[in-house]
């Protein structure tokens, strides 16, 4: 027998042994999963996500019918160039006038942390991403962080036409956490725990357990074996 096939068979009876835990590592799993659910619905604050998009392009004079691939491509590609600009410095200078507006109870610190406006990628279009534990309040601030942005963005950049495509609508489903997913990690990490302590038990586990386990480990044949009698018998 080569060292191939003895690590094969130790290998193989090594999983038979930690299935005999199969109870512990059952458990585990249920626990941990139980765990994470319990955590993720009961504990963790849900936050919702709330979308305003908007287009800025190179005049107002172009009619509102017109189709896009009529608008100069070297004009598209510059407006695009410099769109992380202009959302960076109308968030700076925009966001003590939302939290004004809305009469927010934050600063701009922890607005900056809910409030993201970035480019969609390949057009013209921002999208104003607000991330916030009261649905509500995160439809109002994507939607006046939008109104901000148009109106002051001209004066900012000399863009003279920016328009809002779809405002923000209240979010009804959490964007996080993610209860199932979190539930099915919870569970892995059980199962995984399980099985680690399991082969630490019969690994570190130097007992001898069985008339072949003697003849094995110590290369002696057994001549006789003492029955289990039960305490009391």
């Amino acid at each position: 027998m080569n060292e191939k096939e003895i690590y094969l068979i130790d290998l193989v009876d090594l999983i038979k042994k930690v299935f005999k835990h199969l109870f512990l590592i059952i458990i585990l799993t249920i626990l941990f999963g139980l765990g994470s659910f319990a955590y993720s619905n009961f504990i963790v604050t849900p936050s919702y996500n709330a979308n305003a998009t908007m287009i800025i392009s190179s005049s107002s004079k172009n009619d509102d019918q017109q189709d896009l691939a009529d608008i100069d491509f070297y004009q598209i590609q510059a407006n695009k160039a410099l769109i992380s600009t202009y959302s960076e410095i109308v968030k700076s200078k925009g966001a003590d006038q939302v939290i004004k507006n809305l009469s927010l109870n934050m600063g701009y610190e922890e607005f900056s942390k809910k409030v993201s406006i970035e480019p969609v990628k390949d057009t013209q279009i921002i999208s104003v991403n607000v991330v916030d534990s009261v649905p509500a309040r995160a439809m109002d601030i994507a939607n006046e962080t939008a109104n901000i942005f148009k109106s002051s963005v001209g004066d900012i950049m000399k863009v003279d036409n920016v328009q809002i495509l779809d405002g923000a609508t209240i979010p009804v489903e959490p964007v996080s956490p993610n209860v199932s997913k979190n539930t099915i990690l919870g569970a892995i990490i059980g199962l995984v725990l399980g099985i680690i302590i399991s082969m630490f038990k019969e690994l570190y586990d130097i007992s001898i357990k069985s008339v072949e386990e003697v003849e094995e480990y110590l290369n002696l044949p057994v001549i006789g074996v003492l029955p289990d009698r039960k305490e009391g018998n």
